[in-house]
Formats: C-alpha cells, sequence, structure tokens
C-alpha cells in the first residue's frame, strides 16, 4: 500500500514538474517571470536564479534584480545542473602608462552596464577636457573625465550619478 502511494506521489510530481516547465519556458521565451519557482538573487544582485521542478532559469540583469525581465542582459533555461555565465568580453582601465585588466573581478559586470546602459548624448567634451581613465570594453575605448562624473566615447557623454560614480571610482581604483 505505501509503496503504491510512493509511486502514485512521483508520477504525480514528474507530471506536475512537466507541467511547470512547459508553462515557465513559455512565459521566458516571451520575455516573462517564471512562475512555478523559487527566486535567488546573488549577493551583488547581478544575478537571478530561479529554480523550479527539474529545471532552473539563469538571468543576468541590467540595472537590477527589480527590473523588468524583458530587460535582461541574459537568460538561459536549462537543467538543474546547467552552469550559464554571461560572457563579458576582456575590460582594460587605462591610467597614464598603467593598465589595469578588471575582467575578472567580481564587479565587472557593474562597470558593464554602466558602459552598455548610461544614456548618452551628443556632445563635445571629449575635444575640450582632459580625461582621467581610458577604458578598452569589446574593442571601443570609453573616457571617463572624472571631476564631471562623465563617460564618452567618440562624440557622445553621460553623466553618473554620485552612488554610481563612488562605486565606479572605488571598483577601478582597487
Amino acid at each position: 500500500m505505501v509503496r503504491k502511494l510512493l509511486i502514485i506521489a512521483c508520477i504525480l510530481l514528474i507530471n506536475f514538474g512537466i507541467i511547470t516547465n512547459y508553462i515557465d519556458s513559455g512565459r521566458v521565451t516571451t520575455g516573462q517571470e517564471p512562475k512555478y519557482v523559487l527566486k535567488f538573487i546573488s549577493k551583488d544582485g547581478n544575478k537571478v536564479t530561479y529554480l523550479g521542478l527539474g529545471y532552473k532559469v539563469v538571468r543576468y540583469v541590467g540595472v537590477s534584480p527589480k527590473e523588468n525581465f524583458s530587460m535582461s542582459r541574459g537568460v538561459k533555461m536549462g537543467h538543474w545542473f546547467m552552469n550559464y555565465k554571461l560572457d563579458d568580453k576582456d575590460i582594460r582601465v587605462y591610467f597614464d602608462d598603467t593598465v589595469k585588466d578588471i575582467s575578472n573581478s567580481k564587479n565587472v559586470s557593474f562597470i558593464v552596464n554602466i558602459l552598455e546602459n548610461l544614456k548618452y548624448e551628443d556632445s563635445e567634451d571629449l575635444k575640450v577636457f582632459k580625461y582621467n581613465y581610458k577604458i578598452n570594453y569589446k574593442g571601443k575605448n570609453y573616457y571617463f573625465i572624472e571631476y564631471k562624473h562623465e563617460i564618452c566615447f567618440d562624440s557622445f557623454c553621460g553623466y553618473l550619478s554620485d552612488e554610481d560614480f563612488r562605486e565606479f571610482i572605488e571598483i577601478i581604483n582597487k
């Protein structure tokens, strides 16, 4: 009798896992957050892992774990043992003649997020002001003008908030 109940419970659990996997995979492919999962946020807030019955979804956020699911920088769904790491290309910071390779830093995703998501506007600042740091990311050079809290590339510049500026400087100076 106990054996039959265990077999029925296992069959129901497997069927429930298949159904929730099907529903959540549909939600993930349409840019929505999975529904039948447990949600875990990394300490730095840059990675969110959702665990379901037999599957997991890993998402790298652009700004905050609370932002819209469809705004993620990377999402992958697979089995529990899947390993997914967002491929952030090499980042090198140049200060005078010194080169700092920060691509292995645990905070590299913060800088990548700033470089990719900062609101840039047309500007002439690079022609007028001297930059403090040159940052090479994905083959493109970004220039950081520290006293203006500004990052520029080509003829476009974007301003960092005070909080982002402090964290940016702290990461680069480590």
